[in-house]
């Protein structure tokens, strides 16, 4: 038996091993050239919408002079702006940031600059009157309005793209998107979100890996009905209202302490509050203390040994000192892999920023 397996799992790598190498080899685009998704784009794209308030269809994000800031505070997973006979509609809660004349977005805490580029500010809000010459319709029950109506209705600049990208200003407005296809892709990138991207195809067109496996459509038959259907708004699904949630025999306690303030980290799976409580749980037991020990032995010997490439790297990382820790090209990498198999990192190599970004 175990014969049979170690021929099997042979005979897999093998193949494996032929495969990447019959793989054509890529090379990560330029990151000084304005590509969609590199380290040239975001800046790119915010200086050709500066001095704007720029909307996309489908965002939940809105971008003011360069700050991201959400479309509706209340319900921020579902409040997208809505193309609906050739008008952008976003949600109610967003008016006072186009009617007013300055706009002040609280700033970001100290400790947290490293991810500006990441951060979404808030602002404040006041509640706005529509006047009469601004369209609005229903969405989920819940009140939308013409964006460049009220803009219109307050004497501002506006201007919409064929593509859904919708541009406010008190001054005239000049963007050269409309005609630099690659610049107004990166614009329409800084919508995306971790769910959902606002142009799919544009990451099928610039990242190199996507590109050459190509478009789904070229290995599934779809009908245009179908794909009608896909590109169109997403199903809602029908939830159970809140006043029908069950807790019989659910322990709250077992969830930790109490969510974090914006702003306070970690937040997610856990708070600074729940580490004591799950320290003295790993270390309560034997397969937790054996895996305290080595993994202590691991960083102490890499992370927190600052005489190791690891702990270099790592010093650099908690000081903030991002300037330096550029990655060299392939071949260049001390015990790097022979050029003749495929390698991650193969040709010119993003800066750190990219990979963490």
């Amino acid at each position: 038996m175990k014969k049979k397996l170690l021929v099997s799992i042979t005979l897999l790598a093998c193949a494996c091993i032929c495969a990447n190498a019959q793989s054509p080899k890529l090379s990560p685009p330029p990151q000084d050239k304005g590509l969609p998704y590199t380290k040239s784009a975001r800046p790119r794209a915010l200086e050709a919408i500066k001095g704007t308030t720029a909307i996309f269809v489908g965002g939940r994000y809105a971008y003011i002079n360069g700050y991201k800031v959400r479309l509706d505070t209340k319900d921020i997973l579902r409040s997208e702006a809505v193309l609906q006979n050739e008008k952008l509609f976003v949600p109610e809660a967003f008016a006072s940031l186009i009617t007013q004349k300055e706009f002040n977005p609280k700033p970001i805490p100290k400790d947290l600059i490293t991810i500006a580029d990441k951060w979404v500010y808030e602002v404040e809000r006041t509640t706005v009157s529509l006047p009469a010459s601004v369209e609005t319709i229903m969405v989920d029950d819940k009140k939308y309005f013409s964006a460049a109506d009220l803009a219109k209705s307050v004497g501002k600049q506006v201007l919409q793209t064929k593509r859904g990208l919708l541009l406010i200003s008190d001054k005239t407005i000049d963007y050269k998107g409309e005609n630099d296809k690659m610049l107004d892709d990166c614009v329409v990138t800084l919508f995306d979100t971790p769910e959902k991207l606002a142009d799919p195809d544009i990451a099928t067109e610039y990242i190199p890996s996507l590109k050459a496996q190509g478009k789904w459509t070229n290995y599934v038959k779809v009908t245009p009905e179908q794909q009608k259907i896909l590109d169109g708004p997403e199903t809602k699904w029908k939830m159970t209202p809140e006043s029908e949630f069950d807790y019989t025999g659910f322990n709250q306690k077992l969830l930790g302490s109490a969510v974090p303030p914006p702003g306070v980290y970690p937040r997610i799976l856990f708070s600074v509050a729940d580490i004591p409580m799950l320290y003295n749980r790993i270390a309560g037991n034997k397969v937790g203390q054996k895996s305290l020990i080595e993994v202590e032995y691991l960083l102490k010997h890499s992370w927190w040994d600052a005489s190791t490439s690891d702990g270099r790297i790592f010093q650099k990382l908690a000081s903030g000192d991002f300037a330096s820790l550029e990655w060299a090209p392939a071949g260049q990498i001390p015990n790097a892999p022979p050029s003749n198999i495929p390698h991650l990192f193969k040709g010119e190599v993003p800066g750190i920023h990219t990979l963490l970004g």
